[in-house]
């Protein structure tokens, strides 16, 4: 294990200190609620991975319908 001198500690600690207060509050605030934002929409891709997991699992490729979900699916444009 690694261990670090308390002088290495107290410098990173005033290296983060200052790096923060570099920051205008408001920047850190809108910064703040982008990153939950973009934690909720993970969460929901997730939720929706399992759940197109589950679909596979239990034979969707041979229901009424998958392959013009197939057809519309590659038309779309993920580029934008």
């Amino acid at each position: 294990m690694v261990t670090y001198s308390k002088e290495f500690h107290e410098n990173m600690r005033e290296a983060s200190n200052k790096w923060e207060s570099s920051f205008h509050p408001d920047t850190i605030k809108i910064l703040l609620d982008e990153i939950e934002q973009l934690q909720k929409e993970n969460k929901e891709l997730v939720k929706d991975q399992i759940f197109l997991n589950c679909l596979q699992n239990y034979g969707v490729d041979n229901w009424v319908g998958y392959k013009d979900a197939q057809n519309e699916y590659r038309t779309i444009d993920f580029d934008d």
